[in-house]
């Protein structure tokens, strides 16, 4: 929603308006899009149930890497991940009496009650907008032809107004966790934040990154083992993670 609403705003990237810690970085711009206090948070209206359990045999260990710009993948990782196809229950219910007349006359003035009641099609813009880049950004990688097309599945895949693909857990990386793109929109701005700390930044980079490189540079996928042509076995990049169906059903 943050990302959405930081058009609609007319919002830009500020290193002025950003915390000397990095961790809370972004606290201004959340204040200013959502609300200035927990009582007062746009998100206070949107409560969210844990899920209903899973069986043990919903579980399994695959390998993972972190993919670089030039396809060289990192040292193997294997994870405990979830198996295709589960699926989990859980509440997710809209408080609209926070938004009511009496929430009003009692001082109570939440931002964007709009984009809550359009939960749906919020997300699906902004996952349209982060599949396109990455199909493009693993199009562009040597050997990631299958998870290029895995995004242009999900992105070409018709979706009703409840329904959207969100990506969640340890593969999101930073672009999922953060204003993304709208931060990238500034590249004089990239270039500051990226940048060591002793230079004004919050040293988001590592390595030896050159400015004017792409961040972030890397992503993690899931691999596939197969038999090379001489014998040994090679780990083919198959999938990203943690891309999951989220379907929303009224309940009276």
């Amino acid at each position: 929603m943050g990302w959405l609403a930081w058009e609609k705003r007319g919002l830009h990237p500020d290193r002025a308006g950003l915390g000397r810690d990095r961790r809370f970085a972004a606290q201004q711009y959340e204040r200013e899009l959502f609300g200035r206090d927990p009582n007062h948070d746009l998100l206070r209206a949107l409560q969210v149930g844990d899920s209903a359990p899973v069986g043990a045999d919903r579980l399994m260990i695959v390998n993972a890497r972190v993919l670089n710009r030039g396809g060289k993948p990192a040292s193997p990782i294997e994870l405990e991940a979830l198996r295709p196809d589960t699926a989990f229950e859980l509440t997710l219910k809209i408080d609209t009496a926070l938004f009511s007349p009496w929430a009003q006359m009692h001082g109570l003035k939440l931002p964007g009650a709009a984009l809550l009641r359009e939960l749906g099609r919020v997300v699906q813009v902004h996952t349209a907008q982060r599949l396109q880049h990455e199909a493009a950004w693993f199009a562009r990688i040597p050997g990631a032809d299958k998870v290029a097309a895995y995004c242009r599945q999900l992105q070409n895949t018709p979706l009703p107004p409840n329904a959207f693909f969100i990506q969640i857990g340890w593969g999101t990386g930073w672009e999922g966790k953060t204003f993304g793109s709208r931060l990238q929109a500034d590249q004089n701005f990239m270039e500051t934040i990226v940048s060591p700390p002793r230079e004004g930044g919050y040293g988001l980079a590592r390595g030896r990154r050159q400015p004017g490189d792409p961040f972030p540079k890397s992503r993690r996928v899931l691999v596939q083992v197969q038999g090379g042509p001489d014998g040994r076995t090679i780990e083919i990049p198959h999938s990203p993670l943690g891309w999951v169906l989220v379907e929303m059903q009224a309940h009276t």
